[in-house]
């Protein structure tokens, strides 16, 4: 199990990296053909595993406020965020970690409780906290691919 939060906090960190040198302008902006921006991709991998992995197993995210998680779930876009709450880019960084070592703090907790199986857009089915963060890990992946081309071709346009 320890692989996986491995793989996410790997991951994550690599992500940080790639978008730490854009402004905020460039996390902000939506180029042509997409939908959202940086700012809701990252936001949005930190919601996603709150519902994939807390909700289904009957908890609340403890870092994550409902507004929070609903300004960036599955359907939702920039115009969604909250006012209440904090987008940040140094928030948004941290909680892109600690969202992370606080599913592996409580992982032991969330193994034991009863599991809402869920099937994902791709057809897959998650049945347990294990192949929730499994999926979840797949999932940031989609993400980095479209967080990777926001970013080119905001620098080729900029």
């Amino acid at each position: 199990m320890d692989s996986l939060f491995q793989v996410t906090l790997t991951f994550r960190n690599s992500l940080i990296s790639l978008v730490e040198p854009l402004s905020d302008e460039q996390w902000d902006e939506i180029p042509q053909g997409f939908n959202n921006n940086i700012r809701w991709n990252l936001t949005h991998l930190i919601v996603t595993p709150a519902l994939l992995i807390y909700k289904l197993a009957g908890e609340n995210s403890p870092l994550l406020s409902a507004d929070f998680i609903d300004s960036a779930r599955k359907g939702s876009n920039p115009e969604s965020f909250s006012l209440n709450e904090d987008f940040g880019r140094k928030h948004l960084s941290e909680l892109l970690i600690e969202t992370v070592k606080q599913c592996q703090r409580d992982f032991a907790d969330l193994e034991k409780k009863e599991f809402k199986s869920y099937e994902t857009s791709t057809g897959y089915i998650i049945k347990d906290v294990t192949s929730a963060l499994a999926y979840s890990n797949t999932h940031d992946g989609i993400h980095l691919g479209t967080i990777s081309a926001i970013k080119k071709l905001l620098e080729q346009n900029g």
